[in-house]
């Protein structure tokens, strides 16, 4: 008994908020958060007692702290008890139910209730599982894990799972993409099942891609064959009114950029269609360059600045130089020799430009000039930031990814890409 006054003294100062460390070790975190939830149960404080019971079940020795807690203190068990019907009733979603079941099972493991109490927990969540899942409110798929609820797996849930998942596989918006659990499932029902047949026959409504292929290749061999020769494409490539640099950028753009494409030599076979790019205009400029004198009077300077390092009533002056460059641009892009011919014109303009501050001095009222090492104020500051210089370079890769972007998008190109 006074072990327990001890205990709930320290803890009520604890609770409020002496200046003792949080432990470092996992065993002493348990012991801290165990003598807590001691003094909020004796408190009476149910919610905050079932807070620090959490936390000290999710360090490796907490099961046996609290399992020893409820032996000194059955009221607390009552609390926890409460606490994880309330999580069973509002489980609402495949991820909160295995978060529940991780509970309940560190609730067993460390034999914080009979197992009468246990089981019946473990129960009610199943059923509430099969409820939702029969009336779609918990909507179960084939990605989510059912090995705590063998009820989901008798044949009329299973049914509505494996529905489920087909239609998220025929939303063209929906980003999850269950290939392979649809595939493991026509696996243990057999592709001669009647679901397998289903599946089969629903194939291609769900847009297979080229990484999918490998999944379904097992259980449809068939249709993987030729779905293959749908989803590729050998495609020619050809450049004219460009120099072979060009050529070869493009080339390496295209190859990084676009799935499920062949790309070879137009000379190397007449059969394929080809894709055309010709340059008909490229003008590369580089910008005169131009310089702008800006002067502040002192009181225009920061003020700490302004007294400490320059003399009265001077004033403070900068360059602004500034530059640039530009290339004018006009290509065409088609296809020939594909299922639909088309062509794109891309013409524009790129520019860059780059600006640099450089001669900061001082003019003192006499006219002498020395040289000023800082930042006048925070109009120099912006004026100052940008690029002190342009690359041609990088406009020319402008240019090129602006060319690669319309060869994407011709029909047949996209739709291969798409695909993959």
């Amino acid at each position: 008994m006074r072990h327990a006054v001890i205990v709930f003294s320290c803890t009520a100062l604890l609770l409020a908020g002496c200046a003792t460390p949080y432990p470092v070790l996992s065993e002493d975190q348990a012991t801290y958060h165990a003598e807590l939830a001691a003094a909020t149960i004796q408190a009476g404080d149910s919610v905050k007692a079932v807070s620090e019971i959490q936390y000290a079940l999710e360090r490796p020795s907490g099961g046996k702290k609290i399992h020893d807690l409820f032996s000194k203190q059955p009221r607390g068990r009552d609390f926890y008890y409460a606490s994880l019907e309330s999580w069973v009733s509002f489980a609402s979603s495949p991820s909160t139910a295995d978060l529940v079941v991780q509970k309940l099972s560190v609730a067993r493991d460390a034999a914080l209730f009979n197992a009468e109490q246990t089981t019946a927990l473990f129960q009610r969540l199943e059923q509430r599982m099969l409820d939702g899942n029969a009336n779609g409110s918990i909507a179960f798929t084939l990605n989510d894990s059912v090995q705590h609820f063998p009820g989901l797996r008798e044949p009329k849930q299973e049914r509505l799972i494996v529905e489920r998942t087909i239609r998220m596989l025929q939303d063209k918006n929906d980003y999850r993409r269950p290939v392979k659990p649809v595939m493991d499932y026509v696996r243990r029902v057999g592709a001669d099942s009647s679901m397998g047949r289903n599946v089969g026959s629903l194939l291609p409504s769900f847009n297979i891609r080229a990484s999918e292929l490998s999944a379904v290749e097992a259980v449809y061999p068939q249709y993987v064959a030729l779905r293959k020769a749908e989803i590729t494409a050998t495609v020619a490539f050809e450049v004219k009114g460009a120099d072979r640099l060009m050529r070869a950028d493009l080339l390496q753009a295209l190859r990084a950029k676009v799935k499920g494409v062949e790309w070879i030599d137009s000379a190397s076979n007449a059969k394929v269609a080809r894709v055309v790019v010709e340059r008909l205009r490229y003008d590369e400029r580089t910008l005169p360059e131009r310089t702008q004198s800006i002067t502040y009077a002192q009181h225009e300077v920061d003020m700490a600045k302004a007294v400490l390092l320059m003399p009265r009533n001077a004033s403070f002056l900068y360059d602004v130089v500034s530059g640039g460059a530009e290339i004018e641009y006009g290509f065409t892009v088609s296809i020939v020799g594909g299922v639909q011919e088309t062509e794109q014109i891309v013409r524009g303009r790129v520019v860059g430009g780059y600006q640099r501050c450089q001669n900061q001095r001082i003019q003192n009222v006499f006219g002498g000039i020395s040289s000023a090492g800082f930042i006048a104020n925070d109009d120099m500051q912006r004026r100052c930031a940008g690029n002190d210089h342009i690359a041609m370079d990088e406009l020319r890769r402008n240019v090129l990814e602006k060319v690669v972007d319309a060869v994407v998008n011709l029909p047949e190109i996209r739709r291969v890409h798409e695909l993959n």
